[in-house]
């Protein structure tokens, strides 16, 4: 690998999967709050939920009801499933991957 990719592979993994216009429309289609569009930033770059804490200076109860609370609205039930439905909406640009599965 050279020099320009590593740097490009380092910026990406910073950044996230998305650029802020394509987190836009994510969020948009998703409606979370404010403070689970920054959760679910920090999850889509990897971050662990204790280092999520940190970043975000909250304590472990609100990350997980924060947590929780996306997973109820997109009908999910672990972080991967979460990842995945973001991802698939960002793919299809449809509000349809946002909704919830029927059970």
């Amino acid at each position: 690998m050279n020099h320009e990719s590593a740097s490009a592979m380092t910026a990406a993994t910073h950044e996230g999967p998305f650029n802020d216009h394509e987190w836009a429309g994510i969020f948009a289609t998703l409606k979370l709050s404010a403070q689970q569009q920054r959760i679910l930033k920090l999850m889509a770059r990897g971050l662990a939920d204790k280092q999520i804490v940190t970043e975000l200076r909250m304590s472990y109860g609100t990350l997980r009801t924060h947590v929780s609370r996306m997973f109820a609205r997109l009908g999910v039930s672990d972080r991967a499933e979460l990842l995945l439905r973001v991802v698939n909406t960002f793919r299809c640009g449809c509000h349809g991957c946002a909704r919830r599965r029927p059970r």
